[in-house]
């Protein structure tokens, strides 16, 4: 008998690609990859991940995905995670909380356009896991002598007013 496989890597249209490893540090080959959509929002008690068999401590998660910007905007990223998170675009980091703790980081504007890769990346050492992940456009104007940095105005009015940092006026 012959049997002939060929493997093709998963694709996740519109959304991210996930991959769970069994260890903090995002290293050697997952144990379990899925599809996942935007925003990310997962939450897990001590019955663990489902993907991971269970595991509930001392894993680390990886999305990714390609997302279209548009037209040249500006745009904040939020995080909030138990334990730590970072999120890089196109490769760049935009906020890291590689921590032991639990927090909400808001990113200074970005500004994107056309298709961006998002990374989102998050470590679990113990306890119970959650992993928040979203963006939002946010219009910048420079000060009325055009002078400074420039003053943010999010879009969502239920949102944060301006990110955190010397976007502030």
């Amino acid at each position: 008998a012959y049997a002939d496989l060929t493997w093709e890597p998963r694709t996740c249209e519109d959304g991210f690609q996930v991959v769970y490893f069994d260890n903090e540090e995002l290293a050697g080959s997952p144990v379990a990859s899925s599809c996942d959509t935007y925003p990310v929002d997962h939450h897990w008690d001590d019955s663990g991940v489902s993907e991971m068999g269970g595991l509930g401590n001392h894993f680390s998660v990886r999305w990714t995905g390609t997302f279209d910007f548009g037209q040249g905007q500006y745009y904040s990223f939020t995080s909030t995670s138990d334990d730590g998170s970072r999120i890089l675009v196109d490769g760049v980091s935009v906020l890291d909380r590689w921590s032991s703790s639990s927090a909400t980081s808001t990113s200074e504007p970005v500004r994107l356009s056309g298709l961006v890769n998002v990374n989102y990346e998050m470590v679990q050492h113990s306890g119970d896991a959650s992993a928040t992940m979203f963006w939002g456009e946010v219009l910048c104007s420079t000060h009325s002598r055009g002078v400074g940095p420039p003053t943010c105005v999010d879009v969502d009015e239920d949102a944060l007013a301006c990110p955190q940092g010397s976007w502030k006026a």
